[in-house]
């Protein structure tokens, strides 16, 4: 039982320290410019969407196509969840 807890804390000391690191400003930003520049080549549009039940904000790259579909989408749902509701009496 000893060894077991031993070894459990011991692992759990590596994988805390290793969570600890984090990539440099420079080397984040440079992936970041890299991830831009791939998405400019293939035509994306990049943006930043909020989460659904988070505060956190993630970003998301869609082709127009994409996003106009989307869009259209959106629209069909509305106008079928309108239609369903009855109107005032």
């Amino acid at each position: 039982m000893r060894l077991l807890l031993s070894v459990t804390a011991g692992i759990f000391g590596a994988l805390s320290l290793a969570a600890c690191t984090t990539p440099n400003d420079a080397e984040r930003e440079a992936r970041l410019q890299e991830r831009l520049a791939m998405a400019d080549e293939a035509g994306l549009v990049c943006s930043y969407e909020q989460i659904m039940g988070s505060l956190r904000r993630e970003r998301v790259c869609r082709s127009p196509d994409e996003i106009a579909r989307a869009r259209e989408e959106a629209f069909r749902e509305t106008d079928r969840i309108q239609r369903a509701t009855p109107g005032p009496r």
